[in-house]
């Protein structure tokens, strides 16, 4: 019997990566993707409160609807508290990486 050696490919570790988002959405879908990122409740209303208070513009439409630009969802930097989903909160109970 001859000795043999069996070699294993280390696994390449992955790391966790953000998903890719298109440059804009409306208020639902931007709804879904801060509620997905957040891990909190996030309503079209939200976003059309973030919209009244100025966090927020419309940077193009579809069909008649606005879409608003993910990458300013994501830096987004609201110093008082917000009110989401009738729920106050700060906004580091928001994110510390989305809503700050």
């Amino acid at each position: 019997m001859t000795d043999t050696l069996t070699e294993t490919a280390a696994a390449p570790t992955t790391v966790p990566q953000e998903p890719s988002w298109p440059e804009a959405l409306g208020a639902r879908r931007l709804a879904g993707m801060l509620a997905e990122t957040t891990g909190q409740p996030v309503t079209a209303a939200d976003v059309e409160e973030l919209v009244a208070r100025e966090h927020l513009v419309a940077v193009d439409s579809y069909k008649g609807w606005p879409l608003y630009a993910t990458a300013a969802a994501r830096e987004l930097n609201v110093d008082r508290p917000l009110r989401l989903s009738g729920v106050e909160c700060k906004s580091s109970q928001i994110s510390g990486h989305l809503i700050r």
